[in-house]
């Protein structure tokens, strides 16, 4: 026998008989015969290969599995464990409050992340009607289930609603990690919850939380000693004290100050947060930070040695339409005056400082890697890159520098050939770190002629590989 022949003995593709799901096709095999004269040999055999239409296979296997499947899901608890509610479509369908409850028995006693989620856009100027028997069963239900609560998040604007939900809370949570709260409601709608009032129920013995959410700030019971994360809008400057004296453990912390406090509170005592990396204060306009007691005085009772990323900024600017004053800097000095600092990331934003006291502030964090500003008139920005050029003592760790300008009446002229000088310095200079990205994104329009030696040297930078976006000059 030709070893060759004997090569050839092989199958045209995968082989599955008659239940093959290849295409039609003509398989070409070897196959042994034997002749007249009693001698063996090979010789080509050509078949036709049946096959299966791959849509014929599939709804085969559909109904064969289909009710195991279905068996499978239901005695599998951790398929349901995250139920999402949104009770605006709840008070509409029945069938919905029937599924969202089938939903909840079947995740028996797994762990369950909870979302429950109402709109004020749903809510009549007459108020919101009592809801249906099933409902308030179904709110029930996920009470009694709240030993499971692993996260919970409860936007509820139904007082009763919010009545059927923690009248069967046992005030236990031994798995809950996450509490979500939003209370953001006119409150003088009829059957809304009071969303002035402190929260209901007690959190107190929840031995593993450590991250909280607050939509419209209200007083909550929780062991603040073990929260690591929390962030709050409309949260009073006095609260903010209290909760950064209180959760010793804190590690991220965003507070965004309400419109209705008056930045009056008398803090005697040094507030220690050794585990503090991230904070984020916002007042709701840059004039909060010209007054006594404003947001910037948390920085001078605070003490955070381990503080890598701080965000001081407001929701809008003092400069529409008045003449802005400069803030106080003396707390912001004072804080980064204490040792063992080590700030990597600033964000400033529309903070009324001027030039000269940013520069003040800067000296003071040589460890500064990441620099973001929304700049106010009251910035000449010439004089910071002034100084970000040839001080190899000037924020020697920069790598990254964002600025948005507000490019309205009154603001400072940009000396492009100061900028690209400050630009190549900072991208070749020996003994400070290289400037990878510096962008300079458009905050209003304005067409400017750019400077054609500075327009070369902004063009060499990035053909050379800097992160460059210059849309503002």
């Amino acid at each position: 026998m030709d070893s060759n022949d004997a090569m050839s003995i092989r199958p045209a593709g995968p082989y599955l008989g008659h239940l093959s799901n290849q295409g039609t096709e003509y398989s070409s095999q070897q196959v042994l015969v034997q002749d007249a004269d009693g001698r063996v040999r090979y010789t080509p055999f050509t078949r036709f290969v049946d096959t299966f239409p791959a849509e014929l296979l599939a709804e085969i296997f559909l109904q064969l599995t289909e009710l195991e499947d279905e068996e499978v899901a239901l005695s599998t608890p951790q398929l349901w464990s995250c139920i999402d509610i949104q009770l605006y479509t709840a008070r509409e369908s029945e069938d919905y409050v029937d599924l969202k409850r089938r939903w909840l028995e079947s995740a028996r006693n797994t762990p369950l992340c909870v979302y429950l989620h109402d709109h004020s856009d749903f809510i009549l100027p007459t108020g919101i009607p009592d809801p249906d028997a099933s409902l308030v069963s179904l709110m029930q239900a996920i009470g009694r289930s709240s030993r499971q609560w692993e996260f919970i998040a409860i936007d509820v604007k139904d007082r009763l609603l919010m009545d059927a939900l923690f009248s069967t809370v046992q005030n236990d949570f031994p798995l809950l990690k996450s509490l979500n709260l939003d209370s953001e409601v006119d409150p003088s709608l009829p059957g809304v919850v009071d969303s002035d009032a402190d929260f209901p129920i007690s959190f107190l013995n929840a031995p593993r939380l450590h991250q909280i959410m607050v939509f419209r700030y209200r007083s909550i019971l929780v062991p603040w000693a073990q929260i690591t994360w929390f962030w709050s809008s409309e949260i009073p400057l006095h609260s903010v004290y209290d909760i950064l004296s209180r959760a010793s453990r804190l590690v991220d912390a965003s507070f965004e100050i309400g419109p209705g406090d008056g930045y009056v509170t008398d803090v005697r005592h040094t507030i220690s947060c050794a585990h503090l990396k991230k904070l984020n204060v916002k007042a709701p306009s840059a004039w909060a930070f010209t007054v006594r007691n404003s947001p910037l005085a948390v920085l001078q009772h605070l003490n955070a040695p381990s503080l890598r990323k701080l965000t001081l900024g407001s929701h809008q600017s003092a400069e529409f339409g008045f003449n802005p004053l400069a803030c106080d800097v003396s707390p912001f000095l004072h804080f980064l005056s204490q040792p063992s600092r080590g700030l990597q990331s600033l964000e400033l934003l529309y903070q009324p400082v001027t030039s000269e006291d940013l520069v003040r502030c800067l000296k003071a964090i040589p460890s500064l890697a990441r620099l973001v500003l929304l700049s106010s008139l009251l910035s000449d920005l010439n004089i910071l890159f002034n100084q970000l050029t040839g001080d190899s003592d000037f924020l020697p760790r920069l790598v990254y520098v964002r600025i948005y300008r507000y490019s309205g009446t009154g603001t400072h002229s940009i000396d492009e050939n100061g900028l690209a000088r400050m630009l190549a310095w900072r991208w070749a200079a020996v003994g400070v770190a290289q400037l990878q990205c510096f962008h300079m994104p458009r905050y209003k329009y304005r067409s400017e002629i750019i400077d054609e030696k500075a327009w070369s040297t902004f063009q060499r930078l990035e053909e050379e590989g800097m992160g460059l976006c210059l849309s503002d000059v």
